[in-house]
Order: C-alpha cells, then structure tokens, then sequence
C-alpha cells in the first residue's frame, strides 16, 4: 500500500499501516511528485521489503477472514452485543 495523507486521521490511519502493520510506505514530504512515486512503488514492488509486505498483508487478510467467519471472534462479539440489546 502506497499512502498520502493529507488530513489528520489519515496521518495516524498511514502510520498504522506503516509502523504498526509494516504493510505500506508513505509518499515522503507529503508531496506526489512522479520521483516520490516510483521511489515508493520500488519499495513496494521490487524490493525485499515489499515482499514483506505482501506476506504480512497475506497473513493480516487471513485473520481478517478467520474473524469474520461464523464461529469468528468479531461474529461472537456481534452476536453478544445482540443478546445484551435483547435483554
């Protein structure tokens, strides 16, 4: 994932990508500049740290599906939120 933010949650939305993540490069100085560009798109596509990337992104979706699934702890919490309003 290649980031620009350019307003306030989205700064902390990229550095969470980029830091906490490590799934995604930001555009340096905050400026799209062709140059900025393809220095990120080499991060991503090219180099070693975007192989990274992509296999954390892999595992990441993974999780994101294991969650979601039936017995998923995001469908449990979901399903508990539901009975707690029933009652």
């Amino acid at each position: 994932m290649i980031g620009r933010p350019y307003f306030v949650d989205l700064n902390l939305n990229m550095r969470s990508v980029e830091v906490v993540w490590k799934i995604g490069v930001r555009i340096e100085g905050g400026v799209l500049t062709k140059t900025r560009a393809v220095k990120a798109l080499e991060q991503v596509l090219s180099l070693e740290q975007g192989k990274k990337m992509r296999q954390r992104s892999g595992i990441l979706k993974q999780l994101a599906q294991e969650a979601i699934g039936l017995n998923g702890r995001s469908t449990q919490d979901l399903k508990a939120s539901v009975e707690i309003i029933k009652s």
